[in-house]
C-alpha cells in the first residue's frame, strides 16, 4: 500500500551529478526512498561558474525552480535567464545546459518525470 513519506534534507548527503561540475544535488523524493513511481524531487546548489553539460533525456521532463539566486538554461540554443522565483519546463528530447553565471550560489528544487529516464 502507497504511503506519504516525509524528508528531511537537512540529513541527505550532497552529491555532484554525473555530467555537472560545481553543481551539487539532494535526492529529496525518489522511487528508493519514497512510494514515488512517476516523479523525483531534487534540491541543487550551484556554486558560482558551476554548470551541467549539454544533454538530453528520451521520455523524461524537467522543471527548474529558483529558490536562490539566478541561473542562465539554455535549450536546443535558446537562452532562458532564470532568477528567484522563476520555474521553467523542459520537455522530453530538449538538449540542455544550465549554468550559474552569478557572484553568488544558486538554489534551484528540480522534478523529473519519470524519475528515470530510458
Amino acid at each position: 500500500m502507497a504511503r506519504a513519506v516525509m524528508v528531511s534534507p537537512r540529513f541527505m548527503p550532497w552529491y555532484e551529478a554525473p555530467k555537472h561540475k560545481g553543481a551539487y544535488g539532494k535526492d529529496l523524493i525518489t522511487p528508493e526512498n519514497s512510494d514515488a513511481e512517476k516523479l523525483a524531487v531534487r534540491l541543487f546548489h550551484i556554486e558560482p561558474g558551476g554548470m551541467a553539460e549539454p544533454h538530453s533525456h528520451k521520455v523524461m521532463e524537467h522543471t527548474f525552480y529558483v529558490i536562490k539566486g539566478s541561473l542562465l538554461v539554455i535549450c536546443d540554443g535558446e537562452k532562458h535567464q532564470l532568477c528567484e522565483g522563476d520555474i521553467i519546463h523542459i520537455p522530453p528530447g530538449v538538449t540542455h545546459e544550465v549554468y550559474n553565471t552569478g557572484s553568488e550560489p544558486t538554489v534551484i528544487l528540480a522534478s523529473y518525470a519519470p524519475p528515470k529516464d530510458e
